[in-house]
């Protein structure tokens, strides 16, 4: 009954004679004497005001919030620090370069991850769209009062254009309502093509004549290369998520490519960094893509002569992990307590290859948890195989850390074999994992396992499509 007349009254406010002021109080009194219960009522109730609001009483809900727990527990204040951030930010107008630097500023400062109550999290979303919307806005009016001489601002302009391209805005009808679906973990939904539209003619307006100036130097040109870059991939990636559409990502892997031969062996470090990071990005998220070892080969081919020795590597050891989907790991050298070992005498089982150094702290940090994946599945055909490559020069501190956490599994010598393993599947330190297939051919790398965090869904995974080939085989 309670959670009907709430909706209600949000719904016909202005029809009962209820201002914003009153709402944002009542809302408030309500709020507090639920201390934001983590509760389906309260989730609901929530989202029944919310969806109605708009800013303006937004911002005196907040105001009104703020004022009833200002004597909070610490966790409590926390989230009201944020409310103070937003309703601060809601008032920043202005089009000048220093408004404009203060909003990018405020979002630069804001918390990255949202907190772990739903208030923190709908407070997070909506700051940070209402923070890029006016932030476009800002930037458009800076463009417009440059013009048709944008010399002056070329700098502020560029930072701009970077900006934008990496803070996308949701574009959606509500903000609120998107930031309630955000907090509790949906797509936003309710896309307003119409300023989305908007938005992609201005913004290709500003980008043709700042393209154009002859102030723009190289590295500007760069630097909005880059940008659009990382915008293309994350538009790539929601497009195949959302549709299974490859045209968005093909676009976006020639600019990828595109990008790595014009700046990978420029001599600027920072734009050679770039290139390997969105180089690797793509290989270890290719399902996100939807790419196959194919798709992922033909990517990677035409780097293997490339002029930058860091490419090469990156290329290289790429294809390597790639053919590793088809043909087994192969690994031999001496155990801990020097027996012979062969990986290949592990076939017919699923094998985690572990490969660490005893002065690795978060390799040696993961180990407890893998550990314990092990000894649940051991006995349904999974082991572990350790590498530790500073096996000899540190074989006391190997052996007590096995002993201190009581490792059951073989520890391998890995001593001297680290470069020539790093070369091949172009690892760039450790810890580095590969869970493999029965047959000895890569099932998952580094990055799906996760610090082990992944393993078990990765394995329960492996399991049943063992499962369904036995069944389907059983029918035939």
């Amino acid at each position: 009954m309670l959670r009907e007349l709430i909706g209600d009254m949000v719904e016909y406010q202005r029809s009962i004679g209820f201002s914003n002021e009153d709402l944002a109080a009542f809302l408030a009194q309500l709020f507090v004497m639920n201390r934001y219960a983590e509760s389906e009522y309260s989730n609901a109730v929530t989202f029944r005001i919310l969806k109605h609001a708009d800013r303006d009483s937004l911002s005196t809900f907040l105001g009104s919030f703020r004022a009833l727990n200002a004597q909070e527990q610490p966790s409590t204040r926390r989230e009201l620090a944020k409310l103070a951030l937003l309703s601060d930010l809601l008032e920043v107008e202005g089009s000048k370069s220093s408004d404009l630097a203060r909003r990018w500023q405020s979002l630069q400062e804001y918390p990255r991850d949202q907190s772990d109550t739903y208030l923190g999290g709908l407070v997070f979303w909506h700051a940070r769209e209402v923070l890029i919307r006016q932030s476009q806005e800002a930037g458009f009016r800076l463009f417009v009062e440059s013009a048709p001489d944008i010399s002056s601002e070329i700098e502020e302009i560029v930072g701009w254009i970077e900006f934008v391209n990496q803070n996308p805005a949701d574009f959606s009808k509500n903000v609120i309502y998107a930031s309630h679906r955000r907090a509790v973990g949906l797509e936003p939904g309710f896309d307003d093509e119409t300023a989305r539209e908007e938005w992609a003619q201005k913004y290709a307006s500003i980008r043709r004549t700042v393209w154009e100036s002859p102030r723009l130097s190289e590295m500007h040109r760069a630097r909005i290369r880059a940008a659009e870059l990382i915008a293309a991939l994350s538009s790539a990636e929601q497009a195949w998520s959302k549709s299974q559409d490859k045209k968005a990502v093909h676009e976006a892997l020639g600019q990828l490519h595109e990008f790595i031969e014009k700046y990978g062996a420029s001599g600027n470090n920072a734009l050679s960094e770039h290139a390997k990071r969105w180089a690797s990005y793509v290989l270890h998220n290719a399902s996100n893509f939807g790419l196959d070892n194919d798709d992922l080969l033909r990517f990677f081919e035409p780097m293997r002569e490339h002029a930058e020795q860091g490419l090469r590597q990156l290329a290289h050891g790429a294809i390597n992990m790639i053919e590793l989907r088809k043909a087994p790991f192969v690994f031999t050298s001496l155990t801990m307590n020097g027996e012979e070992f062969d990986i290949a005498d592990y076939r017919g089982q699923i094998v985690l290859v572990e490969h660490w150094t005893s002065s690795c702290a978060s390799c040696i940090a993961a180990m407890p948890r893998i550990y314990g994946v092990y000894l649940e599945y051991q006995s349904r055909g999974f082991e572990v195989v350790s590498i530790a490559y500073d096996g000899t020069r540190n074989r006391q501190r190997v052996l007590r850390l096995e002993k201190e956490l009581g490792l059951s599994w073989v520890t391998v010598n890995g001593e001297g074999l680290l470069e020539q393993i790093s070369k091949r599947y172009g690892y760039a330190g450790v810890p580095q994992y590969m869970l493999l297939n029965r047959d000895g051919t890569l099932h998952a790398g580094t990055r799906e396992v996760d610090m082990g965090r992944n393993l078990e869904v990765l394995l329960e995974e492996m399991f049943a499509e063992e499962a369904e080939e036995k069944t389907v085989s059983g029918i035939h």
